[in-house]
């Protein structure tokens, strides 16, 4: 059996082994994937916070209030920091930006030039 990159299978018999269990494909698998928003910076990695399902502009500003602050407490206690995110939809969405305004988290605004074009 090999499963080759474009997630094909192929399963190698000789004539006469259709139905023998080895030349039996039986593997099913289920994809999953896993959303995990964390943080980092020269004094150190934050905590990581599990994301379910689809992230939300309020569940994007529940992970600040809930991890941004106690991280940037503990390595940032003088709140010397500048923050940076991209340009995904939760982080540039209005209400976010009141968010980020009314705490006073100064922005690095990230390009939106993608280097992989």
């Amino acid at each position: 059996m090999e499963i080759v990159a474009n997630k094909h299978v192929y399963i190698y018999r000789k004539a006469r082994e259709e139905w023998n269990e080895e030349c039996i494909n039986k593997l099913r698998r289920k994809k999953f994937g896993v959303m995990v928003r964390g943080c980092m910076s020269y004094n150190g990695v934050g905590t990581l916070a599990f994301v379910d399902g689809n992230l939300s502009t309020k569940g994007y500003q529940d992970i600040l209030e809930k991890n941004f602050w106690p991280n940037a407490a503990k390595y940032f206690p003088s709140e010397d920091f500048i923050f940076l995110d991209d340009n995904a939809p939760v982080h540039r969405a209005r209400s976010t930006t009141k968010y980020k305004l009314r705490n006073k988290i100064v922005i690095f605004l990230a390009s939106t030039i993608s280097r992989y074009k």
